[in-house]
């Protein structure tokens, strides 16, 4: 289908330049972020915080995504895309200057706060535009390239951050990421404006008549489902595998979450190719499983190469479903709904990484970093039952509002 979303003319190829540079900002800002994952609940920490404020710390800022992706998500299909972009990217850069001045758990939690509405924002945000700047007809491969390419910012980002806390101090470690998504937000002048010329709405639009589904995408309420179960173990070992490594006599496991990072991306071309043969949904169960053998290795690491090994499997589960879910949920609505159902799959994930660092530290501090391990494949076994009950609901739909405006998130 030739779309056209009011001036803007789609591209007649994948790698064109608004893609290109797009994805440049989404490696820089997504590094920029995923920077502070590691060292957040280390630094709540020096602070004085133990057990659940550490893990507020580290996953404050998904409660707040949580609760504002409603929000953001029609937001996304309604409003400048470019310019909320660039305001979610300034105020990354404001919360990591602020992290450098926190002296105290509340400053922290709060900057903390303020940077889930900008990852709220960022997600849906950048999905959506990604969804714009390629051909109708790659779609599916244009999702997973910024799929990967937010995974991969896992292969520089937890590890910089690790290595320049140990060498540099937490004050270092966060002024670096401050630069980085400084340089992502100048980097913003080299995109198209995908709504040039389109028909302007006002944010009283959402509110008129409000239901339920202006807010959440229903078609796409299995697929979040299994991502929110796991992104909750995820959210886990990015929060407290330092920690649970040091336990265990293990140091310097920031390469972790590179092998976890260049397993991704590898794995990817394989995803692909057996998501067109079986279908994308029938690779959900595999995949868990390789995730449940590494959370229970995980209980159980003594050496960095045991890490490394967990790190591959888990690049190959999480990995994969992660990106095989966003396909899924922009596979199951129209052109004019992607904000919304990018949205959902993001406030499953939100969801996840909300409450899963709050229950893991709880964990943790009761018991040991070994007992939440095995505690975390609970969540996986749920989102098995999911896919295998909840298969209608995985299925792609015909683009049957395609082309649809504002009435579309009514």
């Amino acid at each position: 289908m030739n779309r056209k979303n009011g001036g803007y003319i789609p591209p007649s190829n994948l790698l064109n330049r608004n893609f290109i540079a797009l994805m440049i900002i989404v490696f820089s800002v997504t590094t920029a972020f995923n920077m502070t994952l590691p060292v957040m609940s280390g630094f709540a920490a020096s602070l004085g915080a133990t057990g659940t404020l550490m893990g507020l710390a580290a996953s404050g800022f998904a409660f707040v995504a949580l609760l504002t992706r409603p929000i953001t998500s029609p937001m996304a299909d309604l409003f400048n895309k470019k310019k909320q972009y660039q305001f979610a990217i300034i105020l990354l850069t404001v919360c990591n200057m602020g992290f450098v001045i926190a002296g105290n758990i509340g400053l922290l939690i709060a900057f903390r706060c303020a940077q889930g509405f900008a990852l709220g924002v960022l997600g849906t945000v950048g999905a959506t535009m990604s969804s714009f700047y390629v051909p109708e007809d790659r779609i599916t491969t244009g999702m997973g390239i910024f799929m990967i390419v937010q995974v991969g910012s896992l292969a520089l980002g937890p590890y910089v951050s690790l290595w320049l806390v140990q060498t540099a101090g937490y004050g270092a470690c966060f002024t670096v990421t401050a630069a980085v998504s400084a340089l992502s937000f100048l980097l913003t002048m080299f995109v198209s404006d995908v709504d040039e010329g389109r028909e302007k709405h006002r944010i009283s639009e959402l509110f008129i008549k409000p239901k339920l589904s202006k807010f959440v995408c229903f078609e796409c309420l299995v697929p979040a489902a299994v991502m929110c179960m796991f992104a909750l173990p995820f959210a886990c070992i990015n929060s407290f595998l330092a920690q649970a490594a040091a336990a265990n006599g293990v140091a310097n496991v920031g390469a972790f979450f590179t092998v976890y990072a260049v397993t991704t991306i590898l794995i990817r071309p394989l995803i692909e190719i057996l998501g067109n043969k079986f279908g994308q949904s029938s690779l959900i169960i595999p995949c868990s499983l390789i995730f449940i053998v590494g959370l229970a290795l995980c209980a159980n690491a003594t050496s960095l190469v045991m890490y490394l090994i967990i790190a591959v499997l888990m690049g190959v589960g999480m990995g994969s479903v992660s990106v095989i879910m966003l396909i899924i949920c922009t596979g199951r609505v129209g052109a004019s709904r992607r904000g919304l159902a990018s949205g959902t799959y993001y406030l499953s994930m939100d969801t996840g990484f909300a409450i899963g660092p709050v229950i893991g530290g709880t964990i943790a501090a009761a018991l040991d970093y070994n007992v939440l391990m095995y505690a975390l494949i609970g969540p996986i076994a749920v989102a098995i039952v999911i896919s295998v009950f909840g298969k209608k609901g995985m299925r792609p739909l015909v683009e049957a509002d395609a082309g649809q405006g504002i009435e579309s998130v009514g």
